[in-house]
């Protein structure tokens, strides 16, 4: 039979250190692995042109689209689905969607005169403000 030895308070001391520095050299291989990704994500952002209020690469925001584009998108990708499946012989239903047109405000003779009035101000206080 093999008799195992307790491990001397040394030994034990001397194994602590070890676990210790490898947690150490972890913890470094964690903040290089993240610094490695932040500028991946850097600059797949710069490259996508898109930056959140944050600052690059960061999160990148999300296109909005109106109602009215997304519409036309879809109806132009169901007529690209259309024409596919027309030429392997499939039968082809196209439904498009109406969608509401946004009804613009619509300002009295008096308001735009104001409005007319306030931007002409301003573009005169700017005017003056440079010495021209």
């Amino acid at each position: 039979m093999i008799k195992h030895q307790q491990p001397s308070v040394s030994l034990l001391k001397q194994a602590l250190v070890i676990a210790e520095r490898i947690q150490e050299l972890e913890g470094e291989l964690a903040a290089i692995l993240t610094q490695n990704t932040k500028i991946e994500s850097t600059a797949d952002a710069a490259s996508a042109g898109t930056f959140s209020k944050r600052g690059p690469g960061k999160t990148r925001k999300k296109p909005k689209f109106s109602a009215a584009a997304r519409a036309s998108i879809s109806a132009a990708q169901r007529a690209r689905w259309a024409k596919i499946k027309k030429e392997k012989g499939e039968k082809v239903a196209i439904v498009v969607k109406k969608t509401k047109k946004r009804k613009k405000p619509k300002f009295s003779n008096e308001a735009r005169e104001r409005i007319a009035a306030a931007q002409r101000a301003r573009w005169a206080k700017i005017r003056k403000g440079k010495g021209a």
